[in-house]
């Protein structure tokens, strides 16, 4: 049972029970129990009269909110990932050097840099027509404070090859294909970061 609806129950006055699922799993086993709904309830309502069952503990507001916003950021960080996964899957196919031009050190691409470049330039082609003013500026915009003219001059050599400037058909259908993806995982990143913000001050008031 997840245990926010647990306390929930609780909460409402009724009598909630945890019972050790692995303890309850050798009990099935040594009683030959089949693994039905049925079974398990008539096994899991016996372990509670022997005694072999723990009421759930109250916690305080503070640690409820603390609760309640971790698995929050556990389902934002895992719908970034997702979105992240699906952007590299609409780049590799038509721009790989997208993909690799990032480290996984600083983000890849979900990192504010990757992708303010990429908002500017989802292209190769457009990517090569970005100078290095201008990826420095994007750079500095995306927070980038030290070695930004190092780092737009590395960014200016991976990002356009010239084996990729070509227009294949459908470049502006995939274009325009691969803009949302990178609106979502934009999102995405700023909701588990915000997140993330709101699990420290949270830890910090405990």
């Amino acid at each position: 049972m997840n245990i926010l609806f647990a306390r929930a129950l609780a909460a409402s006055g009724l009598e909630v029970v945890h019972v050790d699922p692995t303890r309850a799993a050798r009990h099935r086993t040594a009683q030959g129990i089949p693994k039905t709904d049925r079974a398990d309830a008539r096994l899991i309502a016996s372990m509670t009269l022997a005694g072999q069952a723990r009421p759930i503990v109250a916690s305080s507001p503070a640690a409820e909110a603390l609760r309640l916003v971790a698995h929050t950021h556990r389902a934002a960080v895992a719908r970034r990932t997702e979105a992240l996964h699906a952007l590299r899957a609409g780049l590799v196919r038509i721009w790989p050097a997208a993909v690799s031009a990032w480290p996984a050190s600083v983000g890849g691409l979900r990192s504010a840099q990757a992708r303010a470049v990429l908002a500017a330039a989802s292209t190769p082609r457009a990517a090569a027509r970005l100078d290095r003013t201008a990826l420095a500026a994007l750079l500095s915009a995306a927070g980038r404070k030290r070695s930004v003219q190092k780092r737009s001059r590395a960014s200016a050599h991976d990002l356009p090859p010239p084996a990729m400037l070509f227009a294949p058909p459908g470049r502006g259908r995939r274009r325009s294909a691969r803009q949302p993806l990178l609106a979502v995982l934009d999102h995405a990143v700023r909701r588990a970061d915000d997140l993330e913000r709101d699990l420290e001050r949270h830890y910090a008031d405990r």
